[in-house]
């Protein structure tokens, strides 16, 4: 499938990288903008992230900027369940901003987290939709 010019546009003005704590307000708002039911605050979020054990569990988090603003427009994470811990199950979550989806950003943020998990040997993953 070949992408329109406006898509190629599009993805040329979007650049997926590693999360930065400078971050935070970013993803916070692209969870409460895609999931509205459940708010967060950027303090809570940073809170949960200081509670992690990231000795015994990985989290792993990307964000999609926009290359002209820097804006976070999506966010991607997986990370272990301690609940049901198995060292190649991971859960997994993607956001996209609601102006910003269409695009291809959520399929690229999945391919990226694909890769990651046939290099963790992932036997299983757990995600979520609304």
């Amino acid at each position: 499938m070949t992408a329109t010019p406006q898509e190629a546009r599009e993805r040329a003005r979007i650049a997926i990288r590693e999360f930065r704590p400078e971050d935070y307000a970013g993803i916070t708002d692209v969870s409460n903008l895609v999931d509205p039911d459940y708010p967060s605050t950027e303090t809570e979020v940073r809170e949960e992230d200081a509670m992690w054990d990231r000795k015994k569990y990985v989290q792993v988090r990307y964000v999609t900027a926009d290359a002209g603003t820097g804006a976070i427009v999506a966010l991607a994470e997986y990370n272990h369940m301690p609940w049901s811990f198995d060292p190649r199950r991971f859960a997994m979550w993607i956001g996209v901003r609601p102006d910003r989806q269409g695009q291809g950003i959520g399929r690229a943020l999945y391919m990226r987290l694909l890769e990651d998990f046939r290099a963790r040997g992932a036997s299983a993953l757990r995600s979520w939709v609304r």
